[in-house]
């Protein structure tokens, strides 16, 4: 029986969570979803490969079509719109803002770019304009609001890079990342944390570096969630044995082999089921009594305190070179980009038997050390867990944040980290 049906008999009508569900189904899936419930199906839906997201696949007006002819009243016909408005107008051209962003980055004034909720684009500029050097057929396309802003980009990820340093070789507990709206350097982190590190800054950098407060006191206690500092990395998803368990998933090769133990939010977890070896790079740390976790993501700049619900996963066929995806890390913070390679292999990571597949993506996913374990997703689809990069720096991944260098993120899949184990992607179901 289908999820509108289940919902019909019970009185209740499609909210947005479901509808966030269903959007973020394969083409295949969608089909069978709306055939049971004698929906309408777009044609570009009918005849689509059954493995291609639907989110990526349907047009604002495709969707409609289906809001149309659904059983249900006018208000979640808006939540649809505004759902293939999201489709259409952020992860359907994400390739083409990467693009963008990309060529961005050379010209000197850039001080950086977002996506607010609406699709809107905006690029800031010290000089409030965008090069004639930038390809102006994206510029015509993407149409993006140009504002004022007082640093490039370059002097955030050199004050970045320089917080970063300073935070691994005194091992302060810290998360950082650009705000590229805010155009500074945000830190959140504890009292002491703050104090040593602003001690350390160079003038010129501390000028640029803003402590975040307000997202200190705005989480959780007790609840764990992905995108948080754990010790040295960066926690990925909420996990559960579907038996009461909780755990949260980071990468296996974060605390080196036989770690027992590691810590989010103030709470030490024992460790289970690492791995680092063929296609995966895991460890989940079992939540104690009194905690417990949920399937939201915490996620940094361009939505500070954003709550994003991971309320699905992609299986291992179902990735393809292009796909849009966003990652959360502790020190690069959020990012976005696509996948351009479906098979890389990590060099620290034993190769065992059969094909080894981690995804590797383009330039716009930046990620350096501190950022493993961190999660990658789409929209509110869970891709994988970071578990290294590739980077043309001379220093390479461990060189620090370099303007002018790439820093590629490597990314396990969530269905091969999670193979095997008791363990699966907790979306908000099950105990």
């Amino acid at each position: 029986m289908g999820i509108q049906r289940l919902l019909s008999d019970a009185g209740l009508k499609l909210d947005i969570t479901t509808v966030e569900r269903l959007m973020g189904l394969t083409a295949g899936e969608l089909r069978d979803e709306l055939l049971a419930n004698a929906y309408p199906i777009p044609e570009r839906l009918r005849v689509a490969p059954a493995g291609i997201s639907a989110a990526r696949l349907l047009t604002r007006d495709d969707v409609l079509t289906i809001a149309s002819g659904a059983p249900f009243d006018e208000s979640d016909k808006v939540a649809w719109g505004t759902l293939a408005a999201y489709a259409e107008d952020v992860l359907r051209v994400q390739p083409q803002i990467v693009e963008l962003q990309n060529q961005l980055l050379n010209m000197p004034s850039f001080g950086g770019l977002w996506v607010s909720r609406d699709g809107s684009i905006t690029v800031a500029a010290t000089d409030g304009r965008i090069s004639d050097l930038i390809d102006q057929s994206l510029v015509e396309f993407l149409q993006p609001n140009v504002v004022v802003s007082a640093h490039t980009y370059s002097e955030l990820t050199f004050a970045l890079s320089s917080a970063a340093a300073i935070a691994e070789r005194e091992k302060l507990d810290i998360s950082l990342g650009i705000d590229v709206v805010a155009n500074h350097v945000y830190v959140i982190s504890g009292d002491a944390a703050w104090e040593q590190l602003k001690r350390s800054l160079a003038s010129n950098d501390a000028d640029l570096i803003v402590r975040d407060s307000t997202a200190v006191s705005s989480e959780p206690t007790t609840t764990l969630r992905g995108g948080f500092t754990a010790d040295s990395c960066t926690s990925g998803f909420a996990v559960t044995d579907g038996a009461g368990s909780r755990g949260m998933l980071r990468a296996g090769h974060c605390a080196g082999s036989y770690n027992t133990t590691f810590s989010q939010q103030g709470v030490t977890m024992s460790v289970v089921n690492q791995m680092e070896y063929g296609d995966v790079d895991r460890e989940i740390g079992v939540i104690p009594a009194g905690h417990t976790n949920d399937n939201i993501l915490r996620l940094s700049s361009p939505y500070p305190n954003d709550t994003r619900p991971m309320l699905n996963y992609f299986s291992n066929s179902s990735y393809y070179v292009g796909m849009p995806v966003q990652k959360e890390g502790r020190i690069s913070g959020y990012t976005y980009g696509t996948i351009n390679e479906l098979c890389n292999h990590p060099g620290y990571i034993p190769y065992g038997s059969g094909s080894v597949c981690f995804l590797k993506s383009g330039s716009g996913i930046l990620s350096i050390p501190g950022d493993s374990g961190g999660p990658s997703f789409q929209n509110n689809t869970a891709v994988g867990t970071t578990t290294g990069c590739s980077s043309n720096s001379p220093t390479g991944c461990g060189g620090g944040y370099v303007y002018g260098y790439y820093f590629d993120a490597v990314v396990a899949r969530i269905a091969s980290q999670t193979n095997g184990t008791p363990y699966y992607l907790y979306s908000g179901t099950g105990k």
